[in-house]
């Protein structure tokens, strides 16, 4: 019995061990031909992924993290790269952008500001604390449905 339980102890502290050092999020690298996709899995509490287009000579992000710790790891991730960000673009995951400009689908920016977007955001304040980056400052462009737009050599749309 005894050595049952110690071997379940240990274990447990294993499995506990391994939990903890998952804190942060992985990348994901796949060549695509004419661009370089890198897939961030945030291993937050949301689960989310961010993405960075790498074109041939700028880069372009897509959802950025909304948790300070994982801002910092895809920040350094990015600079990394060695290349210029020429478009942010959001939807939902606004934070994170910092004071960068940013693209988002027409209608996005405002309903960003509204009771439902807001509402959200407060319950993840609450919810998460200081754990949360900061909500981004700079501006917000928009794209209109439809339409077909290259940045860093790659075709959006």
């Amino acid at each position: 019995m005894k050595n049952v339980t110690l071997k379940l102890f240990i274990l447990f502290n294993l499995l506990t061990i391994t939990a903890m050092a998952q804190t942060k999020g992985r990348f994901e690298v796949h060549d695509l031909g004419n661009f370089t996709l890198h897939v961030y899995y945030t291993n937050d509490a949301l689960g989310d992924a961010s993405y960075i287009i790498e074109g041939k000579d700028a880069l372009v992000t897509m959802e950025q993290p909304l948790f300070k710790d994982n801002v910092a790891e895809f920040d350094a991730y990015l600079s990394k790269l060695g290349k210029t960000v020429e478009t942010r673009i959001t939807d939902y995951h606004v934070g994170g952008t910092g004071n960068h400009e940013v693209v988002m689908a027409e209608g996005m920016p405002q309903f960003t500001k509204g009771e439902i977007y807001g509402g959200m955001m407060k319950g993840f304040a609450q919810a998460f604390g200081d754990a949360l980056t900061d909500m981004p400052t700079g501006k917000a462009s928009e794209v209109a449905f439809g339409t077909t737009q290259t940045w860093a050599g790659v075709p959006f749309e």
